[in-house]
């Protein structure tokens, strides 16, 4: 809650400073939503192309919660990226984030009956809640949850000090405790978890080819499959051993 509410506290400077780019990108969701489906298939093809394009780009027909959280990740970690970039700092963030796919792998490789079911679960999760931000699994509303994938991958390579790494593991240990259930999460419980959300998030499109829906809950059907999936191998193949030493 502390985490949350400093968030909170800082949303209207953060708006002020991206209002730079905030306003052109409202006032193209705007207009890119004024043209409607068949104004689009007249267009000729190659200017309906880059219109969807852009589109794709931009969240705009992702719902609230999409652009919600498209909006968050430019501002949290694309803009900086971009910043770090015209400052020389792109061979300081390859070295965090070859750090941080090296230790997963290596979490990987030890135990792989522990954490298979970890990421699984993960990736079931994460399938689930891409349905929320695209609202049918649709390639046109996929790219937020890539820029969410990539933006995970950047809060790992921070390590315990990131807020999202922060959040993750509280709800790795409170959630449980509401069905009275005892966790204590460690670091490589909370790296896995993402690295399998990260994982079906990038997965998301792939409820959108079973449909052609406006709005279609495929995505959670799925998801809740593939955790089901993962909760099962999680009691069948840890042990008691196993399970403290993850």
């Amino acid at each position: 809650m502390r985490i949350v509410g400093d968030a909170v506290k800082v949303l209207p400077n953060r708006l002020k400073r991206d209002a730079i780019w905030l306003a052109p990108l409202a006032v193209l969701w705007i207009a890119l939503w004024t043209i409607n489906v068949m104004a689009l298939m007249k267009l000729p093809q190659a200017l309906a192309g880059i219109v969807h394009l852009v589109i794709f780009l931009t969240a705009t027909y992702n719902g609230f919660l999409g652009k919600a959280v498209f909006v968050t990740v430019l501002s949290r970690t694309v803009v900086p990226f971009i910043k770090s970039l015209k400052k020389g700092g792109l061979l300081e963030k390859r070295k965090r984030y070859s750090r941080t796919i090296t230790i997963i792998r290596q979490m990987i490789k030890t135990n792989q009956q522990a954490t298979l079911p970890i990421l699984i679960i993960g990736a079931g999760a994460a399938l689930a809640v891409s349905n929320l931000l695209t609202r049918n699994n649709r390639i046109d509303k996929y790219f937020v949850c890539v820029l969410a994938a990539v933006a995970l991958l950047d809060d790992l390579s921070h390590g315990a000090g990131s807020p999202v790494v922060k959040l993750i593991i509280s709800g790795l240990r409170d959630i449980p405790r509401l069905i009275g259930q005892k966790s204590a999460p460690t670091m490589r419980v909370a790296y896995l978890a993402t690295t399998g959300f990260s994982i079906g998030l990038l997965l998301a499109f792939i409820p959108g080819l079973l449909n052609n829906s406006y709005t279609s809950p495929s995505g959670i059907y799925l998801g809740i499959v593939v955790a089901v999936v993962g909760i099962v191998l999680l009691i069948v193949r840890k042990k008691p051993t196993q399970l403290r030493n993850v």
